[in-house]
């Protein structure tokens, strides 16, 4: 076989592996889309982790579509803060408070577990892992 026949053929096996990894990282976007489970933040999270692949593969990485580091450390510190306000605020050295919602509705214990699940929630999707239920 000749030199230019086989660098015609090496570069259509890097052409069609090329292609595949395209498509699958299409299929992951089209199942993120067609198969959501989760909030439409977690679709759109999904969506930008696939969209910064298709463009380091098509050479142009600077578009990113996901937030930087700075921005997830900020958003991290903030799901933080809220956090701890939110059980700081809970307990007062009043025997007989009673932590109310701004419409007046009491927080029951019930409650506060939901918010604070929800925040570690929100914690571990910002670190980018999924905790266990």
């Amino acid at each position: 076989m000749s030199i230019i026949k086989l660098h015609e053929q090496e570069e259509n096996n890097e052409t069609k592996e090329f292609n595949t990894t395209i498509k699958r990282v299409l299929m992951h976007a089209k199942e993120a889309v067609f198969e959501r489970q989760g909030s439409i933040d977690d679709l759109a999270d999904t969506l930008a982790v696939e969209l910064d692949v298709l463009a380091y593969l098509l050479g142009i990485p600077e578009i990113g579509f996901s937030p930087s580091t700075a921005d997830k450390e900020l958003a991290l510190k903030a799901q933080i803060q809220e956090l701890y306000s939110l059980n700081d605020s809970m307990v007062t050295s009043d025997p007989n408070h009673i932590p109310r919602y701004t419409d007046g509705t009491i927080i029951t214990l019930s409650d506060l577990v939901d918010m604070n699940v929800q925040a570690l929630d929100n914690i571990a999707e910002l670190i980018g892992f999924e905790l266990e239920e």
